[in-house]
């Protein structure tokens, strides 16, 4: 679970630059996108649970990225608002994640996953 999140979550944040525009505001507008996400899950965690939500996030930021691949270019301001929705997305689920994680798994086997997961990540980039 961790791996899914870890991908679309650091692509959107590395190809924040390459949005049409100024880079500089595209980058501070998609830094802007991560901040709801604690007033989202302060009002959305306990009414629908921790499954729903990141049933939702981890739709939302599919239906971005498929919007973003097949959006035209030529539409910035389009482009950038499907962007920081599919980011807020991203982070959200991602915070779930850890959220997810200490409930359902031991504190010595979470550690041992967490050790192996750094590694991993740096093998498969090479």
């Amino acid at each position: 679970m961790h791996a899914l999140d870890l991908s679309p979550t650091r692509s959107l944040a590395l190809n924040a630059t390459k949005l049409s525009g100024d880079i500089f505001l595209n980058y501070f507008l998609s830094s802007l996108a991560d901040a709801p996400t604690c007033v989202i899950f302060f009002f959305t965690l306990d009414r629908f649970g921790r499954k729903w939500n990141m049933v939702f996030f981890q739709g939302l930021l599919g239906v971005c990225c498929l919007i973003l691949a097949f959006l035209p270019k030529d539409y910035d301001s389009a482009l950038l608002a499907v962007y920081c929705v599919g980011k807020l997305g991203a982070s959200a689920s991602f915070a779930l994640v850890w959220l997810i994680t200490i409930e359902l798994y031991p504190t010595n086997m979470r550690t041992q996953v967490r050790k192996l997961t750094p590694r991993r990540r740096n093998h498969s980039c090479s």
